[in-house]
């Protein structure tokens, strides 16, 4: 059903957004989160963030970095 897909994909998302909050924290980077990304302090190296979700998760993600 539309409602187990929604709970799967949740689910998830939650994992990835959890791993890149222990990155964040190594890091001591402090960020704060969104609803499906984050804002950070400082800027993050992209390549071992993804790299990190990847060892920790086994998702590969893709960052949209905005700098304002």
């Amino acid at each position: 059903s539309s409602k187990q897909k929604w709970n799967v994909y949740f689910d998830l998302e939650r994992v990835v957004l959890d791993s890149v909050r222990v990155y964040l924290d190594s890091t001591d980077n402090h960020f704060f989160a969104e609803h499906d990304g984050w804002t950070t302090e400082n800027e993050i190296d992209q390549n071992e963030l993804v790299d990190y979700v990847y060892r920790t998760t086994g998702f590969r993600i893709k960052i949209d970095l905005e700098i304002k």
